[in-house]
């Protein structure tokens, strides 16, 4: 009576019995005092599980006029606001049953579409910012903020009250621009065209660049589903604003990047721009990543997403950015030798326009026996031979605290140094440290 008892529990625990004898044998054969083997111990092997995070980085601060520092910060936002729903839905218990649908569809659709637009908003203008700030101007943000973390707080309290600002507009574009020191071009025409062609690309570009390092943590680690709404405003937007009036002469920040374009002698119209950002959401793995984590959401709380691989490939990226020489296509993939070795790389040439185009060669590396220490780089090398790149160092001296230190080397003669170096010069290296904690 004793055996069967024992065997009933196991089965109502899910636990298979072949037969009652076997199961009996092994019950009482059974070594309690033994630690169980099934127990999975602690793989100190293993990478770090816990990725999301909320940190200080010395670049947030307006001299260092850091796109990567501020669109980072930017993913932590949202990612936060994903990890919040997720942690209200657990312990609330709201999306059981039917209940999954309507959770998701508030929570993950209607009010993250609200959040998400002032996030693409706020990239938006500290990419304008930026791109006056490194010719030494100042542009002072919607609503006269000289700081963008006071600019986001006021976007955040117009979620509902103002959701789909005119992003585009030349008010925003050109309102509160003040230059506190004369606005330093170079004297070569070349790069003196390519600076004020960056002044007026400056916020579609730092929109789509948050794309970028949003999948390429994705990639590295996972993000929640609820980020894709970022994702696709970091790919839409100026699509959307493009659409608006395909025509020259609409009097929008579109129409004026178009006639820049055509003053320079090349045929890019506002439906060129708008084709190129629709080609790049839909040529791009993660958005069909984003459908599949959003599908296993339904019947997985805790689903994540991390872009779909092959064979250790990853699938490809395409992300679309306006550039002094026209509309460049960035493809971005890479391989995964283990868990915690990846190699990724990236191709980006203009489709449209001048020539140009360069390769990115990246690295990560974790080391989960000292403690989950990571390092990352990456390599840039252009047609023209220019060359740039950065490197990042992160330890955890506790389980969920860490810190940092990393360099980035711009170089404006590249694609990507040309839309994001801090200051306008032949090189520009920025040091930067980050500390946080993990959660």
């Amino acid at each position: 009576m004793k055996k069967i008892f024992l065997l009933s529990v196991l089965w109502n625990m899910g636990i298979p019995c072949f037969s009652q004898e076997a199961q009996s044998v092994a019950i009482e054969s059974k070594d309690l005092s033994a630690p169980d083997p099934k127990i999975e111990k602690k793989d100190e092997k293993k990478p770090s599980v816990t990725r999301d995070t909320i940190s200080f980085n010395s670049s947030y601060f307006p001299d260092q006029n850091s796109n990567r520092a501020i669109n980072e910060f930017m993913i932590e936002f949202s990612q936060g606001y994903g990890n919040l729903f997720s942690a209200i839905d657990k312990e609330s218990g709201l999306s059981l049953g039917a209940g999954t649908f309507m959770f998701d569809a508030v929570f993950g659709g209607l009010v993250n579409a609200f959040v998400q637009i002032q996030v693409a908003v706020a990239a938006y203008d500290f990419g304008l910012d930026s791109r006056f700030r490194s010719l030494r101007g100042k542009k002072e943000f919607e609503g006269g903020y000289s700081n963008f973390f006071s600019f986001f707080g006021s976007r955040l309290g117009k979620i509902f009250s103002d959701p789909f600002p005119e992003i585009f507009s030349i008010k925003r574009q050109l309102a509160d621009v003040k230059i506190t020191d004369e606005i330093v071009f170079s004297d070569d025409d070349n790069q003196k065209y390519k600076q004020a062609m960056s002044l007026m690309m400056g916020g579609v570009n730092n929109l789509t660049y948050m794309g970028d390092l949003l999948v390429e943590k994705a990639y590295l680690h996972d993000v929640h589903p609820y980020t894709f709404a970022s994702h696709l405003y970091s790919k839409l937007l100026f699509a959307l604003g493009a659409l608006h009036e395909h025509k020259i002469g609409s009097g929008d920040h579109l129409d004026m990047i178009a006639q820049l374009y055509s003053a320079s002698g090349k045929s890019i119209e506002k439906k060129d721009m708008s084709t190129a950002a629709f080609v790049s959401m839909l040529a791009s793995g993660s958005l069909y990543s984003y459908m599949w984590s959003l599908h296993q959401l339904k019947e997985n709380r805790s689903a994540r997403m991390k872009p779909f691989e092959f064979w250790g490939i990853k699938v490809p990226d395409t992300s679309a950015y306006l550039m002094s020489q026209g509309i460049s296509y960035k493809v971005s993939s890479g391989y995964r030798y283990d868990e915690t070795l990846v190699f990724p790389v990236a191709f980006e040439f203009v489709a449209k326009g001048d020539k140009a185009y360069e390769a990115t060669l990246g690295f990560y590396k974790e080391f989960p026996q000292l403690n989950h220490t990571s390092i990352k780089g990456d390599l840039i090398i252009s047609d023209k031979g220019e060359m740039g790149g950065k490197l990042y160092v992160e330890y955890s001296p506790i389980e969920y605290a860490y810190v940092g230190v990393g360099i980035e080397s711009y170089n404006p003669k590249t694609l990507h140094g040309e839309r994001n170096i801090p200051e306008f010069k032949d090189r520009y290296n920025e040091l930067w440290l980050q500390v946080g904690v993990k959660y």
